[in-house]
């Protein structure tokens, strides 16, 4: 299967993506720096919803994300805490949306 979500967790220099399937396994974990995503983000193929928590640089993001076709999904803080890996462990790798 491919592709067909990014759960991002956006932070101050590092940003965690988790890639999920059709089925919303988790294909693919990164940590990528700012620069790093923005390229990797243009390469993506057009078409896959971009989740991530309603923040700060958000806004930023998603604009980002349109740029380059992929329409992005921006989640309230209350709605990221069901879909983190961990309960109980917070950090920005369990925090990066499992689903849409």
């Amino acid at each position: 299967m491919s592709t067909i979500t990014l759960g991002v967790d956006l932070a101050k220099s590092v940003f965690s993506v988790c890639e999920m399937d059709g089925s919303g396994h988790a294909l693919r974990r990164l940590d990528l720096k700012r620069d790093a995503f923005a390229v990797w983000l243009a390469q993506v193929p057009a078409g896959i919803v971009v989740a991530m928590e309603a923040r700060s640089g958000a806004h930023h993001w998603a604009r980002r994300c349109l740029e380059v076709g992929q329409p992005p999904r921006l989640l309230a803080a209350q709605l990221v805490k069901p879909y983190r890996l961990s309960q109980r462990s917070k950090n920005d790798r369990n925090s990066a949306p499992r689903r849409s």
